[in-house]
């Protein structure tokens, strides 16, 4: 995990595994399974709610938004 630079306590590890792990085969992840585990382990919740605090579509940045985002969240100036 740390290679992936997740940095999560096993308990969390194993309850998103058992989560991920939906079908009759269980303790096994099928390639299925293993991109949602993957998916549940490198979101970073901070950073989705950020995210959602920013944009009015919900699932992405327009250009506007990510403009008033980094002028906001990240103190970048723009000039013209």
């Amino acid at each position: 995990m740390h290679k992936l630079n997740v940095n999560l306590p096993r308990r969390k590890v194993r309850q998103m595994f058992q989560e991920a792990d939906t079908d009759e085969n269980q303790g096994t992840l099928t390639f299925e399974e293993f991109c949602v585990f993957y998916r549940m382990m490198s979101l970073r919740r901070d950073l989705y709610l950020l995210l959602l605090s920013h944009s009015d579509k919900k699932d992405h940045l327009t250009v506007e938004e990510l403009a008033q985002f980094l002028k906001v969240e990240q103190k970048v100036s723009f000039s013209c």
